[in-house]
């Protein structure tokens, strides 16, 4: 079962947020998230300066055993410390990044729709739609 832990220091938490776009890069991975019930969208930056993070998008519906866990009343963007992809890719020999476990954090993005998994290196920045910063998530 997947432990994480809810980012709560952003510009909002609600319940009914919709991944919206996903755009990557060598250079970064930028995530577009919209709230309705707030009507705000922000950017989930994560930035490739050293070194490609690694992206999974899946729809929720296969990420269903996770949710008596976390869940969207929670939050939306949640740091995985264990049972998530990085463990599941840590099963398969040829996964060399699980012998990096110490420099990469997994992040989990959950939409209506779509969850977005993330392995990063990096801080991870919420920009508002001018690209300005709003929060920093420190790995």
């Amino acid at each position: 079962m997947i432990q994480a832990t809810v980012i709560t220091d952003i510009p909002f938490t609600g319940v009914n947020v919709e991944v919206t776009n996903l755009e990557w890069n060598f250079d970064e991975a930028v995530i577009d998230v919209f709230c309705p019930s707030e009507n705000k969208e922000v950017k989930v930056r994560f930035n490739n300066e050293f070194g490609p993070c690694a992206l999974r998008l899946l729809d929720e519906a296969d990420l269903s055993e996770n949710w008596s866990e976390i869940n969207m009343s929670q939050g939306w963007v949640y740091k995985v410390s264990s049972g998530g992809w990085f463990e599941q890719e840590s099963q398969r020999e040829g996964f060399l990044m699980q012998h990096s476990s110490n420099i990469y954090k997994e992040y989990l993005i959950i939409g209506l729709d779509a969850c977005i998994s993330v392995f990063t290196k990096e801080d991870v920045q919420i920009l508002d739609l001018e690209n300005n910063v709003l929060a920093t998530i420190a790995t």
